[in-house]
């Protein structure tokens, strides 16, 4: 950075030489004052200006779709990152520094609503109730992938009234059997026993049964079977198959990633602090919503 920041300056000037603009210790005093919370105030101002004056807005159904995921990133080793964001060992039993990052995006319009940066053990769910503070109930739809589903977590949704739609994985008993059964489409209650969902619903104060969802089986080109359980229960505006074009949209915030990590480089972190893992994370949230 200090490098690019040379050449910059070396160009603003026209100078005919190279030269150092500003020192290596003035530059790294310059930037520990920079708060990453800058950045993402940025973002919301970003975003709010798209609110305001975007002359076309992209919807689903009238709907602002975000599909909420969340992926792991790699740091360069320091102490004080590991202390942070904890240590985890790749294929080859090495002990690496990991982050786990998670968004909030609309897939319509291709921006990063939200986003976070946490220690590699964070937990994706909780990590996306943090989301819910910039989305709302009246506009979007939420879509997660089978990682997610959890009665806690969707009581929470539902209390909140949100829409939303999750794949199951083959751990909810509920959606194995109607994948092997001859219905499509089922009216659904869940109900969860297990000792980290009752405590889930303890902490947010919920009941430990919820009603008024459906499961649908969805049928890919390749013959497997994916169920879906939503809260869209107006089968006559969310047939079959306009669940599987909501569900099918989910694949854009897969596609941000793939960005962010092999075209933006978000990997790439210009220091082995916390506060320059933080400001490097949103700065590049910032300027991916610029293109």
């Amino acid at each position: 950075v200090k490098t690019e920041l040379d050449r910059f300056y070396k160009l603003l000037t026209g100078s005919s030489t190279s030269f150092e603009s500003i020192s290596k210790s003035a530059f790294t005093q310059a930037r520990s004052k920079l708060k990453p919370e800058a950045f993402q105030e940025l973002a919301q101002l970003q975003l709010s200006y798209f609110q305001e004056h975007a002359p076309y807005k992209k919807t689903w159904e009238g709907k602002r779709v975000i599909a909420i995921d969340g992926s792991l990133l790699s740091l360069t080793y320091s102490e004080e990152l590991a202390t942070h964001f904890g240590l985890n060992k790749n294929q080859y039993e090495v002990r690496m520094v990991g982050a786990r990052c998670s968004l909030a995006y609309d897939v319509c319009n291709e921006l990063v609503i939200d986003a976070s940066i946490a220690e590699r053990n964070s937990c994706e769910k909780e990590l996306a109730v943090g989301h819910l503070r910039s989305l709302n109930p009246e506009t979007d739809i939420l879509v997660f992938n089978r990682g997610y589903p959890a009665l806690w977590l969707m009581s929470l949704l539902a209390s909140k009234g949100f829409k939303f739609c999750f794949r199951l994985s083959t751990a909810w008993k509920d959606g194995v059997e109607l994948a092997n059964s001859d219905k499509d489409d089922i009216d659904w209650t869940s109900v969860r026993n297990s000792k980290r969902e009752l405590g889930k619903l303890k902490d947010y104060n919920l009941p430990r049964k919820l009603s008024g969802l459906r499961l649908v089986t969805i049928v890919l080109s390749t013959g497997e079977k994916e169920i879906l359980a939503t809260n869209l229960t107006d089968r006559t505006l969310f047939p079959i198959e306009k669940l599987k074009e909501l569900y099918h949209l989910r694949w854009g915030v897969e596609e941000k990633y793939k960005t962010f990590k092999q075209v933006s480089n978000i990997e790439y972190f210009t220091g082995r602090t916390v506060h320059a893992i933080q400001q490097d994370f949103y700065a590049r949230i910032f300027m991916a919503n610029m293109g």
